[in-house]
């Protein structure tokens, strides 16, 4: 049975997580970004979100919100990045199991980490996406990181192609540092930086 968006927030809120308001892929443009054809389902109701210092309650959703959960630090303290798969891609690494997130083009897998690891909301982290064809040669798909002020739609969220998100329901693992290692090593390589250590107050990484 599918929670409801309101049993969802309890459950993330009693997890110690953030959840998020969501305009969900409704038919039209609600979210304010003159969307051509629907929502997609994964703008945030608050565009203050990211800088909110006390959580938002169920009462704080509509019934038909969508639901995503902001990486970074967490209301437990923790520090939480997740890693997104778009497609089937080919990566170097292999992941522990963890909280894992089923979504209408991939799936999310959500880590913890240790406090303001040097990531950051990254698209494409392989490189393997190419403006002509979608994908280079050799690769069915790519990886983004969502981190500190970033989020990830999070069941029971309504995906545009009309699949729900779900989960694993697993707890959330810490993510093995060769896994970080490797990220920013293919960052390095591919020339874009990495800083010492995340600090909102510098450039964001």
């Amino acid at each position: 049975m599918t929670l409801t968006v309101c049993d969802a927030v309890a459950r993330y809120l009693h997890l110690g997580l953030r959840p998020i308001p969501v305009y969900p892929p409704t038919a039209g443009c609600k979210c304010g970004r003159a969307c051509a054809s629907q929502c997609p389902g994964k703008v945030p109701r608050d565009e203050a979100w990211a800088d909110r210092t006390f959580p938002y309650h169920p009462a704080d959703f509509a019934p038909d919100d969508n639901v995503a959960l902001a990486m970074g630090r967490q209301w437990d303290g923790r520090w939480l990045v997740a890693i997104d798969y778009d497609g089937t891609p080919t990566v170097p690494w292999t992941l522990p199991a963890t909280l894992t997130t089923t979504t209408g083009r991939g799936v999310h897998f959500i880590f913890q980490v240790r406090d303001s690891e040097p990531l950051g909301n990254w698209i494409d982290v392989l490189g393997a996406r190419d403006k002509t064809l979608g994908y280079r040669p050799g690769h069915s798909g790519a990886v983004d990181l969502r981190y500190a002020r970033g989020a990830v739609v999070a069941p029971p969220s309504l995906h545009r192609s009309g699949v729900r998100y779900v989960d694993n329901g697993l707890p959330i693992a810490v993510l093995p540092e060769p896994v970080i290692s490797t990220i920013l090593n293919v960052r390095r390589s591919r020339g874009l930086p990495v800083q010492r250590r995340w600090d909102r107050s510098e450039k964001k990484p």
